[in-house]
């Protein structure tokens, strides 16, 4: 009994450990995918971090580009 009893609790260690897994998994894979996503809405300048603070103006959306 004792070793069914310790048999479960370690299946169960697995299966806690697996979904623990999956979470992070699925976690990074929607961060990287949301990073990719707005990455590759902003356009190549002198850097990002440059372009989302100032909107340098050769980043700027003109009026056909926006449309």
């Amino acid at each position: 009994m004792k070793e069914m009893l310790a048999m479960n609790r370690l299946i169960d260690a697995k299966a806690a450990r697996s979904r623990t897994k999956s979470v992070i998994t699925w976690l990074l894979f929607r961060y990287v995918f949301i990073l990719f996503h707005f990455c590759s809405r902003v356009k190549q300048c002198t850097g990002i971090l440059f372009t989302m603070v100032n909107m340098a103006p050769e980043c700027r959306l003109t009026d056909n580009e926006a449309a």
